[in-house]
């Protein structure tokens, strides 16, 4: 597992700024569940290797902004999720990210 310097906050000021600059949705309040998420993933990298790169700028990086452009491509086309189906393919991440964004959706 490859660490970093960078923290949950920094990450997710980046995440912000680059969410902004791309058009891909991103609300402040996401902030507090995001932070949680780097946490966790973080803590059980340590035990199993979840993702290639745990830290907080990578997960950011390499993980949410692909989950906010399918949320953005859905945004565009009109959808609004009312289900979220994870197939187990990794961390969920990705799916966790969704999640955050589609709040009233059910996530499998």
């Amino acid at each position: 597992m490859t660490t970093s310097r960078t923290s949950n906050s920094d990450a997710l000021d980046w995440l912000a700024e680059t969410a902004a600059a791309a058009d891909l949705p991103w609300q402040e309040s996401w902030r507090t569940s995001l932070d949680a998420l780097f946490t966790w993933v973080a803590r059980f990298s340590r035990r199993t290797n979840l993702v290639g790169d745990a830290s907080p700028r990578a997960l950011a990086g390499e993980h949410v902004v692909e989950a906010l452009a399918v949320a953005a491509a859905l945004r565009d086309a009109g959808v609004t999720p009312t289900r979220i189906v994870d197939v187990g393919a990794g961390a969920g991440v990705e799916t966790l990210t969704l999640a955050v964004w589609a709040a009233d959706a059910q996530v499998i």
